[in-house]
């Protein structure tokens, strides 16, 4: 029973994590002066995409399929935590690759990489509620 909502759980922590790691320092940018850099500043206006997918994936992690009696729910919840989870990777990855205010140097700081790893942690967890959703044991043809 444990394993039933283990990817329920992680999805939550990760998108938990996720949301604050906007709140990190992720860069620091400049050696004279340094300017350091939260999440929500790092990403210009990608930070509320970023704050909006991680309360998406938080939300999947809650609905409860069965309260609303549709048996093609419970995938497509699945499916759209591991969409919300990749999106938010990708956008950090791009970030981590091309960081903010590359005219001096730009030292990494720890919250971008809770970031990225949160999000990875929320798309494995979709994948754990895949594989472990209830399947019939004889599928209706479609015809």
């Amino acid at each position: 029973m444990v394993l039933a909502y283990s990817g329920k759980v992680l999805g939550a922590a990760g998108a938990t994590a996720l949301f604050g790691s906007l709140f990190a320092v992720w860069y620091v940018v400049g050696v004279a002066s340094p300017e350091v850099l939260t999440g929500w500043r790092a990403f210009g206006r990608q930070d509320l995409m970023l704050a909006a997918l991680a309360v998406l994936a938080f939300a999947t992690t809650l609905v409860r399929p069965r309260l609303v009696g549709i048996d093609v729910f419970a995938p497509t919840i699945i499916v759209l935590r591991a969409l919300f989870g990749l999106v938010a990777l990708l956008l950090i990855a791009r970030r981590l690759y091309a960081p903010p205010f590359a005219g001096g140097p730009v030292d990494v700081r720890a919250g971008a990489y809770i970031g990225l790893a949160a999000a990875a942690i929320v798309v494995l967890s979709a994948g754990l509620d895949w594989a472990g959703r209830p399947r019939r044991a004889n599928p209706e043809p479609l015809l």
